[in-house]
């Protein structure tokens, strides 16, 4: 899924459409067609929007003219057995 986000003033709108530099992406599983036109608009390589969506990746950064990647981990608490999470 796609959102796009633009800051006007002290909150964030929702797009309909890619806006301007500075715009906020929110990819939340991304199909490869999403993957894609995002790369196409921004420019930003398909490695970099591909490559933090897999489990194993390991943290690091990368640089590459114009761009810099940081896949970082973050933990995550999970409940006990028969709690919510």
């Amino acid at each position: 899924m796609l959102r796009i986000y633009h800051t006007e003033g002290d909150r964030l709108v929702e797009l309909d459409r890619f806006y301007e530099k500075g715009s906020w992406l929110c990819l939340i599983n991304p199909t490869d067609e999403e993957i894609q036109h995002v790369s196409e608009k921004t420019g930003i390589t398909h490695d970099f929007l591909k490559d933090p969506l897999d489990d194993e990746e390991r943290p690091r950064i990368e640089i590459e003219p114009g761009q810099i990647l940081i896949i970082i981990k973050v933990p995550v608490a999970r409940g006990s057995a028969g709690s919510e999470f």
